[in-house]
């Protein structure tokens, strides 16, 4: 997908395009580096199997540490069971939202000493904690002609933890929004329609922030392959057109058997219009407008 973007007359810079990533090699902006916490301890709270061979890891936050969404942080083994030439260190991006109480992380665990020996640790083992590292820019100049921004689906962008959180769907929307306004002539956005995760095929859906981009601007790049979708459509509804006259995102509404919540999204249009609600006993949730007879609580 290529987003079209206007170009100042009196510039002559040839197209150089810049693919924006969170690799350790990244160089950290200034505003990284000045808030990059010296190295400190860090304990183990808990850890949590996401599904085979893949375990989440929560730590304790330490006093004062702040970080963005995208950056990523090194952990070091202290007192490791053993090693190997891999060493006793690993960069790991940081999955919970900044507003968090604790840093996740989550790995596949695959047969090395780190994470053999990280896998072993009690609850209240101790860490050396590094960073945060990284951001979505590589370079510090602010525009480039050509931005490229992949893996704009929701589940990654936004991911998935901060879809059913406001404030960790607005800093998402708010760093989508950074990557796209460097592009000073063309942005390109990617998206995968299917992808395969532990030999299940997945199919997902294309970013909710593509949506909300200017219609007239978006112009849809189909690969020469034959494809089981659509071209992009709109699917989404934006706060002025949201199908619930008296709702919008982020208001807050009751369910006769959910309870109360925040609505996160609307799809769709008429008699099939569907809303998405964060309900706090029962989690998100989507649900025929039509029927759910949701009140709006002032």
């Amino acid at each position: 997908m290529r987003v079209n973007a206007s170009v100042s007359p009196g510039n002559k810079s040839p197209p150089a395009p810049v693919i924006y990533c969170r690799s350790p090699e990244a160089r950290p902006t200034k505003e990284a580096i000045e808030k990059r916490m010296p190295p400190c301890k860090t304990r183990l709270k808990a850890q949590k199997t996401l599904c085979t061979g893949t375990t989440a890891f929560y730590f304790e936050k330490p006093k004062d540490f702040e970080f963005a969404a995208g950056q990523f942080v090194n952990f070091t083994l202290l007192s490791p069971g053993g090693t190997d030439l891999e060493g006793n260190t690993r960069s790991l991006s940081i999955a919970s939202a900044p507003h968090e109480q604790s840093l996740m992380v989550a790995m596949r665990l695959r047969p090395t000493a780190f994470k053999r020996s990280l896998n072993s640790l009690p609850p209240g083992a101790e860490l050396l904690l590094q960073g945060p590292y990284g951001s979505l820019t590589l370079s510090r100049e602010g525009t480039r002609p050509v931005v490229f921004l992949a893996g704009m689906e929701d589940g990654l962008f936004p991911h998935q933890r901060s879809v059913a959180d406001l404030a960790g769907l607005e800093e998402e929307r708010r760093l989508a929004y950074v990557g796209m306004t460097r592009a000073m002539r063309q942005l390109y956005i990617t998206y995968a329609e299917q992808r395969r995760l532990y030999g299940v095929d997945t199919y997902g859906q294309p970013s909710r922030f593509i949506s909300e981009l200017p219609a007239e601007l978006v112009e849809e790049i189909r690969p020469r392959l034959q494809v089981s979708r659509p071209v992009f459509v709109k699917r989404s509804a934006t706060l002025e057109e949201s199908p619930a006259p008296n709702m919008r995102m982020g208001s807050r509404v009751r369910h006769s058997k959910f309870g109360d919540g925040v609505v996160l999204n609307f799809e769709g249009n008429g008699p099939h219009a569907r809303i998405q609600v964060n309900f706090e006993r029962q989690g998100t949730k989507w649900l025929m407008l039509s029927y759910a007879n949701l009140v709006r609580v002032e």
